[in-house]
């Protein structure tokens, strides 16, 4: 015995329902593209966003470089002439924009102290080599201060704009 099976009156040829039925993989096909490029746009963005890090780390890190040397020279080499610009002068603008107020302000300070150094060491030469007494003991504290700052100052007051764990993702 051979029994006829009868289509289910809702999926008869000629329905909304048999018509929506043959749309279906043409819509899993296009829902499938949408999640590529989703996954796509979103691996571009990662890539985009790590870019950026890198850029604005890359860009950091050269100015604390800079002012690590100038701090390090003025203790090795002594203090450049001020009738130049501060190196530290050089980097407020970029740092006021690449760090915020509180880089500024560090680089101000070293700016200040290099000038108050420079000063000390031209009252020297003006008194043929001699260090006036009321200098010696500023002199000596702004020696230190450029020193300690050479050593570990600068790195600690950098380290939180240029700490690369924030940026490292391994997944």
């Amino acid at each position: 015995m051979v029994r006829h099976v009868m289509p289910l009156p809702w999926f008869s040829p000629g329905t909304i329902s048999f018509e929506l039925l043959k749309g279906m993989p043409t819509a899993l096909v296009a829902l499938l593209a949408a999640c590529l490029a989703r996954w796509i746009a979103y691996q571009q963005y990662q890539v985009a966003r790590a870019r950026l890090n890198f850029d604005l780390f890359d860009k950091r890190y050269a100015i604390f470089e800079e002012v690590w040397r100038c701090m390090s020279d003025v203790v090795t080499t002594g203090p450049v002439p001020a009738y130049l610009s501060s190196p530290f002068d050089r980097f407020v603008p970029q740092a006021t924009f690449l760090f915020g107020p509180e880089i500024e302000v560090y680089l101000r300070q070293a700016s200040e102290n290099l000038q108050e150094i420079w000063a000390i060491s031209l009252r020297t030469k003006a008194n043929h080599d001699v260090m006036p007494l009321a200098d010696i003991n500023r002199h000596r504290e702004l020696l230190q201060w450029f020193l300690d700052e050479a050593q570990h100052g600068a790195r600690r007051i950098f380290t939180p704009f240029l700490d690369f764990s924030r940026w490292k993702q391994f997944k």
